[in-house]
């Protein structure tokens, strides 16, 4: 209810901005304004995940490209501004409505990332992924593909709303502020992962 109510009430306050960010979007370079990727949901089925295209178009495997950065070579100037301030994401919000993402869980990883994942780490696909989650809020594009397991790990084995409600107002210092490295939080998860294994 929660995720259906505030993705509803997000996209009618946003159809402004999208509007004007799809137009600088086609304009600056011609290419299409949406960005459209296989990702890995609730019990690793696969769904599309929506995105304002950032960056200019190209054919490099996102794992060659691995974590994008606002001001990496291939993103575009309005690709920084979007990227800097997430809201290249937020078309997500329609993936919250179909019922493919909620608005806080783990973030949904490519599908060649399966390949790689012990059955310990596929536990972070029981539940629903996130619009925004715990590894966003601790350091998100600052942080490894392992790093990014054991937060997602960690919010799967410590999820409740209390924890849900604290990474949503995060998720606001990290538009405002930018992504930060939670060194403390991340020994903390380390730990308890590596004392689990």
């Amino acid at each position: 209810v929660v995720d259906i109510l505030l993705s509803s009430i997000a996209i009618l306050m946003l159809l402004p901005i999208w509007l004007v960010i799809s137009l600088i979007i086609f304009i600056e370079d011609k290419g299409p304004i949406f960005y459209r990727q296989k990702r890995v949901g609730l019990r690793e089925t696969l769904f599309t995940i929506y995105k304002f295209r950032s960056m200019r178009v190209n054919n490099i495997p996102p794992l060659e490209l691995g974590a994008v950065k606002h001001n990496h070579s291939l993103v575009t100037r309005i690709g920084h501004f979007i990227r800097r301030t997430k809201l290249d994401e937020t078309p997500q919000f329609f993936n919250v409505l179909r019922g493919d993402m909620s608005l806080i869980g783990p973030r949904p990883c490519l599908p060649v990332r399966l390949e790689t994942m012990t059955q310990r780490e596929k536990r972070r696909f029981a539940m629903l992924p996130g619009l925004s989650g715990f590894a966003e809020v601790n350091g998100n594009v600052e942080l490894t593909w392992q790093e990014q397991l054991w937060l997602d790990l960690w919010y799967v084995d410590h999820a409740s709303f209390w924890l849900d409600c604290q990474i949503f107002f995060a998720t606001f210092k990290v538009v405002l502020l930018g992504s930060t490295r939670n060194e403390v939080m991340l020994k903390k998860v380390q730990l308890a992962y590596q004392q689990e294994t």
